[in-house]
């Protein structure tokens, strides 16, 4: 039987013991399946000795069906959960952990209330997110497979950009073809209130608008009720064209970003783009276990800044973002992250979306891959040139 939720359910009690967390109490829906291979209305309760109940209110069966563990609860109702997990802990718990950058509050004080009102409430989100952070070999062929998807759309682009035709066009036939390939269409971020579909997409203009979502890449979107991933513009000659987008397959990630340009071809663009993937170049030295992402991060501001496009560089006027990557998984915003104060080393098993974009009023300029660290260096799942795409 698959014993990778067994052993992941064991590392995360030996933090519990390290960090003295007597309850990890996991809710959140993707913490859940990587720790159960299922996803449920439930929770999974773990103790410092490793000890486990899962408790799945809907749907029960199709939970057993799919995890690999053994002890499964029919919970019935997730108004249950709290005499459940008292019963399962009857002894004195002093400190119980729980997700507490995504869990409501409503449901964290409804299970508080089954123990001593001296109950220490702690967040366990940074131990599952450095748990995690690190991916098996499994996980990792899941990536490669998000980044095939991926490198194929690249290929198929240049047959979808046209002049007169809108960003909305070109974004249903790239739909159309990725999931065609696989891709599950379906996205998930962490971060609250934060949303995703696909990615962005779009010329100059549109990728230079400033949106709530916490990245460089900007976008009108159709609607200002959702303002993603493209708009109704049509494109125009001496367009640049950038699709900044995601593809999972069976949940796990990989983001890239290529640029199309339509002619004229803008020098300025060209040249931004050359310093981009001399950013990323530079990048690459440094991706191995021992370095850390913060320093990554100051030396690609450093050429940005030697080439006095330090203020064009991730985001253009107040969409910046002062980051280069991050790390992606079942989610886009996992860790590690490279900025500022991101100082924990990178670790064999990281899985990292670097990103090196410029950004002017009306063009883009910028490439993005996923890499995976490993013992020797790295290895980028996004087989597609970096270069600028010039189309005819």
């Amino acid at each position: 039987m698959n014993n990778y939720h067994t052993n992941r359910i064991k590392k995360l009690s030996d933090l519990l013991k390290e960090h003295n967390i007597d309850l990890a109490i996991i809710l959140q829906n993707v913490d859940l399946y990587y720790l159960t291979g299922t996803l449920c209305q439930g929770a999974l309760v773990i103790n410092q000795e490793g000890k486990y109940i899962f408790a799945v209110a809907k749907p029960y069966a199709r939970a057993v069906a799919e995890t690999s563990l053994e002890k499964v609860t029919d919970l019935g109702s997730m108004r249950y959960l709290p005499e459940v997990i008292a019963e399962f802990s009857p002894e004195a718990v002093k400190t119980s952990g729980f997700e507490l950058d995504t869990v409501p509050w409503k449901i964290i004080n409804r299970i508080k209330k089954q123990f001593s009102d001296n109950l220490k409430l702690k967040d366990i989100s940074p131990l599952l997110k450095s748990l995690r952070a690190l991916k098996d070999d499994d996980e990792i062929k899941l990536i490669r497979k998000s980044g095939d998807i991926l490198s194929k759309t690249f290929a198929h682009l240049p047959q979808l950009i046209r002049v007169g035709k809108t960003e909305l066009e070109i974004a249903a036939d790239l739909e159309s073809f990725m999931r065609k390939l696989g891709h599950q269409g379906f996205l998930r971020v962490r971060k609250f209130n934060m949303e995703l579909y696909y990615g962005s997409l779009g010329t100059g203009s549109t990728v230079a608008y400033p949106t709530l979502f916490d990245g460089p890449v900007g976008n009108k979107g159709l609607y200002k009720a959702v303002p993603y991933f493209c708009s109704q513009r049509k494109v125009k000659a001496g367009d640049t064209f950038m699709v900044d987008i995601m593809a999972g397959y069976k949940g796990y990630l990989a983001d890239a970003t290529r640029t199309y340009h339509l002619p004229p071809y803008a020098e300025h663009i060209k040249k931004a783009h050359e310093i981009a993937i001399g950013i990323d170049r530079h990048t690459r030295i440094l991706l191995k276990p021992g370095t850390s992402p913060e320093q990554i991060y100051l030396d690609a501001l450093k050429i940005a800044e030697k080439h006095q496009l330090d203020s064009n560089f991730m985001g253009f006027d107040s969409n910046r973002v002062k980051f280069l990557g991050h790390g992606v998984g079942l989610e886009i915003d996992e860790l590690p992250v490279l900025a500022k104060k991101f100082v924990n080393k990178l670790q064999a098993g990281n899985v990292i979306a670097v990103e090196p974009k410029f950004f002017f009023a009306n063009g883009a300029a910028g490439i993005e891959n996923t890499y995976i660290i490993n013992e020797n260096g790295f290895e980028n799942v996004i087989d597609y040139p970096n270069d600028l795409v010039l189309l005819p």
